[in-house]
């Protein structure tokens, strides 16, 4: 949502895109950390695994979009 406010949104507001942006990744690894320390309370082994593998690839995807938008927003600066 973020990519097209900034492509196709008041100009003067892209700063607000950049900072919504951010405010996303911060709430994507705030819910992974959650996750994370939860873990360490569940025995199953091959769910452990798997939420972690989960969990890193979110924070990879947010990590990429987030970059993306800056990107994005930075070159209307």
């Amino acid at each position: 949502m973020q990519k097209k406010l900034a492509k196709h949104g008041n100009p003067s507001s892209i700063t607000d895109v950049g900072v919504g942006a951010q405010s996303a990744f911060t709430g994507v690894f705030g819910g992974v950390y959650n996750v994370l320390t939860n873990l360490k309370d569940i025995k199953d082994d091959k769910f452990n695994a798997d939420m972690r593998n989960t969990c890193n690839e979110l924070k990879m995807q947010a990590k990429e979009r987030l970059n993306k938008v800056l990107e994005l927003v930075e070159s209307h600066l």
